[in-house]
């Protein structure tokens, strides 16, 4: 009963380790990309807030290549019952980034000079 209670802690830690991302574009004006992410967490546990950051971090910088602005960000907690009670613990955290844009390369000719 033992090994099958640390059987089952190990499984929960290693399926905690990335947490889910859900993702939206964003139109802008300008061309820019522009994104809605967010994450779960459990809320009772600080660490899963600390995983669900890190994975919107990893998140954010496989879709921005120069890096990203966090434009917004909301922490939104489960719905309370009219009670006064929470329904869930479970939390959202929503970000609204921007991708920064890339640097433009300086055109050179063969001899690895600057064009005139």
């Amino acid at each position: 009963m033992k090994s099958l209670i640390l059987s089952l802690l190990a499984v929960t830690l290693v399926g905690c380790s990335a947490m889910k991302v859900n993702q939206t574009r964003i139109q802008t004006n300008d061309g820019s990309k522009a994104y809605v992410l967010s994450s779960r967490y459990g809320g009772l546990d600080s660490g899963t807030k600390d995983m669900s950051l890190n994975s919107l971090n990893k998140y954010a910088t496989t879709l921005c290549d120069a890096g990203y602005n966090v434009v917004n960000e909301e922490i939104i907690p489960g719905p309370m019952s009219p009670y006064g009670t929470r329904l869930t613990y479970l939390t959202d955290i929503i970000w609204e980034i921007r991708c920064k844009t890339d640097p433009k390369p300086i055109h050179s000719n063969l001899h690895g000079n600057p064009r005139s």
